[in-house]
């Protein structure tokens, strides 16, 4: 009788360590997707924000010169007012699950197709579904990695969402534009620019 007493005091202490053991590894769970759920997908641990390098809140944006899918030419001379410029990669998966919600904040901000500005680094022809599903919403430019827009913005992580606005400068073109949000949530309330 006292070894079946015994082994039943054993049973019970070893499903109480079982528990606690258990609810300490749930608990360490809920942290790690917390902190994962705060990263980008599909960039691994990378935190929310800005790439190390990259651009940032007040810095200047270089100088560029671009035509668009559509013909526009753009330089830091034609930026009127705020706009929203967004750069995407065909081969990036977290970029294409970006697209609609970019479509969605167009469309929720009312922004015009001049303050709203997708960049598609990559090959052209990998970059047509793009083209095509903003194009009616925003100024659309491809350019091969490291390309003139890339290389202004100094941006090489995707997506990358920012806002910027122009200032008067000293430059050769008499102005200079500025970052002036290097984070944009597309999940936020939308901003209604010039």
């Amino acid at each position: 009788m006292a070894f079946l007493v015994a082994a039943v005091v054993l049973v019970g202490l070893l499903c109480t360590l079982d528990l606690v053991l258990t609810v300490g590894l749930v608990k360490r769970l809920r942290e790690h997707t917390a902190l994962l759920a705060s990263a980008r997908p599909g960039t691994g641990y990378e935190p929310v924000g800005p790439a190390p390098g990259a651009i940032a809140v007040g810095e200047d944006v270089g100088p560029f010169s671009a035509t668009s899918a559509d013909g526009t030419q753009v330089s830091r001379g034609t930026v009127t007012g705020e706009t929203l410029v967004a750069f995407f990669s065909p081969g990036c998966a977290p970029c294409k699950d970006e697209v609609p919600r970019l479509v969605r904040h167009l469309r929720a901000s009312g922004l015009s197709r001049d303050a709203a500005w997708v960049v598609v680094v990559g090959d052209a022809g990998e970059s047509t579904a793009f083209v095509g599903e903003l194009g009616q919403r925003a100024r659309v430019f491809v350019e091969q990695p490291g390309g003139e827009l890339s290389r202004a913005f100094r941006t090489s992580a995707f997506p990358t969402v920012l806002r910027m606005a122009p200032r008067p400068g000293d430059g050769p073109d008499g102005r200079r534009c500025v970052i002036t949000s290097d984070d944009v949530r597309l999940d936020r309330s939308a901003f209604v620019g010039a």
